[in-house]
């Protein structure tokens, strides 16, 4: 008999893409039933999977629409008496450790994708804190990354469970050029510094241009939730540099493909703060399983992934963008396209799923 596998998170189905491809790829395993708030936007449906989706009308009101969706997908099934079930619960403040004593008879799982990212310190000091308090009530622990769980204190009993990816381009790079792309969020990553040092290096090449002169190319797509995109199109246009940088906005995922197929170097610029420091990139991960060579914030977590073969590491500022595109322009690297994409394999979905099956099955299994 399948185990039934419980997975809650306050994100709506298919709008969190790490629960999302653990439904797609383990519903052969598990019978997968889904609990998340109903945020309103499209509702996706994945053949094999149970969705609940819960209003979240009210305050109080709905935190108890919420445990008792839970509890009803828990309960114990009449017609499959021995089937035991696993409840994966995506760390959410207050949520987690509700679920953690009124949910009984299963095995509790806890999943922490990140730390607090707030900017002001007392803040996220105090949610890192009751983070680490709720978790201490799970006896099973699954974290997105090493570096998160040395920093809370889980090293010891946290499975690691990484940040995945897909192809999204199969198409073989050549690096005579640089055609460098950006694709994520704006928020709070100081991509505007990005953008200045790559800008400051073309405003410098505008007069010394010669025939055999590496060219040199950024793309940003993404968008935030202020005026991020003014401002570096007010930077890309001061400079006078637009017929080199485009600032595409936001780009639904599946219209990614061309940008992937067209562009051979992923910037993975991330602040280096003792916040970000510990998240691993989605997007690094993305631009090396399309062959792309990466040149990326040296941020603990990318600097275990990025290596001479396979980008270069820098440091998040515009001098240091504008010294790093120097010099790969002026001694452009002989990166192979399919040993990049090759070398990101351990990084796919299927995978990272792969992985976490066998860590619940060994739980339900003792």
């Amino acid at each position: 008999m399948r185990t039934r596998l419980v997975i809650v998170n306050t994100e709506q189905f298919g709008y969190h893409i790490d629960t999302y491809y653990y439904c797609k790829l383990l519903k052969e395993h598990y019978d997968i039933h889904y609990v998340g708030w109903d945020h309103g936007f499209d509702k996706m449906e994945l053949e094999g999977i149970k969705l609940t989706y819960v209003s979240r009308d009210g305050s109080l009101a709905r935190v108890r629409r919420f445990i008792e969706a839970i509890q009803a997908a828990c309960a114990p099934n009449p017609s499959a008496k021995d089937q035991k079930t696993i409840l994966f619960v995506k760390y959410a403040p207050g949520l987690a450790v509700l679920q953690r004593f009124l949910v009984r008879n299963v095995v509790h799982v806890l999943d922490i994708r990140t730390g607090s990212v707030t900017k002001g310190r007392v803040a996220r000091s105090f949610k890192n804190w009751l983070m680490r308090r709720e978790a201490s009530f799970y006896r099973h622990l699954t974290v997105i990354s090493e570096s998160l769980a040395a920093t809370h204190g889980w090293a010891h009993r946290a499975k690691i469970v990484p940040l995945g990816a897909v192809e999204i381009s199969a198409v073989d790079k050549k690096f005579a050029a640089l055609n460098m792309l950006y694709v994520g969020t704006l928020f709070n990553r100081n991509i505007d510094q990005m953008v200045l040092g790559v800008a400051a290096y073309l405003k410098s090449q505008q007069d010394t241009e010669t025939d055999g002169q590496t060219a040199v190319t950024l793309t940003v797509v993404g968008g935030g939730p202020g005026n991020e995109l003014d401002q570096l199109r007010d930077i890309v246009a001061t400079h006078d540099v637009g017929a080199h940088i485009k600032i595409e906005g936001q780009v639904p995922h599946d219209k990614l493909e061309h940008y992937f197929d067209t562009h051979n170097i992923g910037m993975s610029y991330i602040p280096m703060t003792p916040y970000f420091d510990v998240q691993p990139p989605t997007k690094t991960f993305e631009y090396l399983l399309s062959g792309m060579a990466v040149l990326a914030t040296a941020t603990s977590e990318n600097a275990r992934i990025i290596q001479p073969d396979n980008g270069r590491l820098i440091e998040d500022s515009a001098a240091a963008v504008q010294q790093a595109v120097a010099a790969m322009a002026n001694a452009p690297a002989t990166f192979d396209s399919r040993s990049i994409r090759q070398a990101a394999r351990p990084f796919l979905w299927s995978t990272i799923a792969e992985g976490l099956r066998v860590y619940l099955d060994q739980l339900v299994n003792r």
